[in-house]
């Protein structure tokens, strides 16, 4: 497109620019973001792409900040976030992921959300399905106020899917994917705090080899795929508390 950064960290997109006729506006891989005083700056009609900034690539270093611009941040290839690098996302950001693409973290992934402004992780166009967000070992995270939907790539999505860890999830919906919380060779994961299942056309929640697992103030609701609301394999003995629906 018009303007790529890669590794940049933080930039600044000031007022008066113009571009037209291009494929993007603004492209950039995950070690590159616009700072909050680039709100309103970043133009996008009359380019072929207009609903967002193009995101692809790695993270290979750095802490980086997402913050919301009134803009989306679409992946349009699958993204990485390595180990001993942090990608936070502010309040109110909106994250599209386009067919097939997944976002792997290595590194942490802070998506910190409020009840008043949410962050969104949702497919591009009604016909994209993505994979999800995985978390591999020796990866960290929390996501807070969260709504993740329509992760179903060939009916294998999981919103997120924690292979030896789990981050912290609390007051997040997932919706319309084909599992909504799955991992593997977890030991203790919990999910304690309250979380919104619905309409996941396997399962609204599917651990497979992990040990120890809790679940708490789950409300989960219109599964009615091949495993229903929760399934556990090969988990030993689990703990269900009390509040769960």
């Amino acid at each position: 497109g018009a303007v790529y950064l890669k590794t940049c960290g933080s930039f600044h997109f000031g007022s008066g620019n113009v571009a037209t006729g291009n494929s993007w506006a603004l492209s950039m891989d995950p070690g590159s973001y616009p700072d909050l005083a680039s709100v309103g700056n970043i133009p996008l009609a009359g380019n072929t792409n207009d609903d967002g900034i193009q995101v692809q690539g790695s993270l290979d270093s750095g802490d980086i900040v997402w913050h919301d611009l009134n803009i989306d941040f679409i992946l349009t290839g699958n993204s990485i976030v390595n180990s001993g690098t942090s990608l936070s996302l502010d309040p109110g950001c909106v994250v599209q992921l386009e067919n097939y693409v997944s976002l792997n973290i290595y590194g942490t992934l802070n998506a910190q959300g409020t009840a008043a402004e949410e962050i969104l992780f949702t497919r591009r166009d009604p016909d994209d399905y993505w994979y999800g967000v995985y978390f591999q070992p020796g990866s960290s995270g929390t996501l807070t106020y969260c709504t993740m939907e329509y992760a179903s790539a060939y009916n294998q999505g999981f919103a997120i899917n924690g292979n030896g860890y789990l981050p912290q999830i609390e007051n997040c919906t997932f919706r319309n994917n084909t599992y909504g919380v799955g991992g593997t060779n977890l030991i203790n994961p919990t999910l304690s705090v309250a979380n919104t299942f619905s309409n996941n056309t396997e399962a609204g929640i599917y651990f497979t080899g992990c040990s120890g697992v809790s679940l708490s103030n789950q409300n989960l609701s219109g599964h009615v795929g091949t495993f229903g609301a929760v399934y556990l394999k090969t988990c030993g003995s689990f703990h269900f508390g009390s509040g769960n629906v």
